[in-house]
């Protein structure tokens, strides 16, 4: 990572001399990093940065550096992880040199349409390069390319859902009073389609900027919440409390009451939404609104004493979360929190079922998740 932090000041400082070494003699050894498994973190903005300051070192050199990313994606081992690099590759080559943004809508838009022959791997790769630039490229002009990645939520392939959800989140960002209603449709209307929707809205409310969330965090805000107290997955209700619990951080005012009057709600399905959504806001280290939630921080964590398995269950989660991230929201409720903890680690015989199989009998503590947590 520092060797290509090092080539990214080098072209922004001497572009002239430094572009035609690197193009020569490093680029062909570059092009296989991006899709390395191995590339994250740190060095994947290093990555990043390296490509940013290619193309802005010389013009004509993006045309040739997004089809060589896609080629060395091609050439290796097809990951999802892999390809999700390559994808923020193009991305940052596409906002640095914004000349080739048609030209690669087009040619990777082709791929996700239902008369395209392509293989799997090379539409879960469209789809996550129509993604990255979507969210800082209006496509409502083209609004059949969102209407072709919408069509991917019915694909028989879990990772082009999956790439698809992405997807038509990030495209959304870039036109959210376009785009959003058809998303929050889906999440109401089709069951079957709610957790990839819930996806979608997730990428929005995580790379969506406060100004672009302010005005239609309340057009968000209700359907997520009816979303994960009415379905019974788990997974569903998890997606839509991270939402929530996004929305909250941006408008923390606002929100944070909102949850607050819901914690003796008679529903568990909807004690347990809360309790994942305040878990989300403390994984917010941030401490721009932690003076509106420090008075409601015990409301909350009460929870643990829920007669709800799961919602104690999600209760203590948030406590670990706290204690991590806010440590001095907690600290000084210790005293009334730690005896609610050690009681949980206790094991439970009312809590313990005895399950037939065949001529066997086992035994299953449904208090064990909560003591591991």
């Amino acid at each position: 990572s520092q060797a290509l932090s090092l080539l990214a000041a080098l072209l922004d400082l001497a572009p002239s001399t430094t572009f035609p070494a690197v193009e020569r003699e490093l680029l062909s050894d570059i092009y296989p990093i991006a899709h390395s498994p191995l590339v994250s973190g740190a060095a994947l903005d290093a990555l990043l940065s390296f490509f940013s300051a290619l193309v802005q070192a010389d013009l004509q050199i993006a045309t040739h550096v997004v089809p060589n990313l896609v080629i060395a994606v091609e050439k290796g081992q097809r990951t999802d992880a892999n390809m999700m690099n390559v994808a923020k590759c193009v991305g940052e080559v596409v906002r640095s040199q914004q000349g080739v943004a048609a030209g690669t809508i087009a040619e990777y838009s082709r791929y996700i349409k239902k008369s395209s022959k392509a293989n799997v791997s090379t539409v879960v790769l469209s789809l996550l390069i129509l993604g990255e630039l979507g969210r800082f490229i209006d496509m409502s002009p083209q609004h059949v390319i969102f209407n072709n990645v919408i069509e991917h939520f019915s694909a028989s392939e879990e990772g082009v859902r999956t790439a698809a959800a992405f997807s038509a989140g990030n495209i959304a960002i870039g036109n959210l009073h376009q785009f959003l209603p058809a998303i929050l449709r889906i999440s109401e209307s089709d069951p079957s389609k709610r957790l990839l929707s819930l996806h979608a809205l997730k990428e929005v409310v995580t790379h969506g900027s406060h100004g672009q969330l302010e005005p239609v965090a309340d057009q968000l805000w209700i359907p997520l919440f009816r979303n994960s107290t009415s379905d019974s997955e788990e997974s569903t209700r998890n997606v839509a409390a991270s939402c929530l619990g996004k929305l909250t951080t941006t408008q923390p005012s606002r929100y944070l009451p909102q949850l607050h009057t819901h914690i003796r709600d008679e529903s568990p399905a909807v004690r347990a939404t809360v309790i994942s959504a305040i878990r989300y806001t403390f994984a917010d280290s941030t401490p721009s609104y932690d003076e509106l939630l420090a008075p409601l921080v015990m409301d909350f964590l009460g929870l643990m004493k829920d007669s709800d398995l799961t919602v104690r269950r999600l209760a203590l989660s948030a406590l670990n979360s706290a204690a991590r991230t806010k440590p001095h929201l907690v600290r000084d409720h210790l005293p009334a929190l730690l005896p609610i903890l050690y009681s949980e680690t206790v094991v439970k015989p009312d809590l313990i079922r005895t399950v037939q199989m065949g001529p066997w009998q086992h035994k299953v503590d449904e208090g064990l998740d909560a003591r591991k947590t």
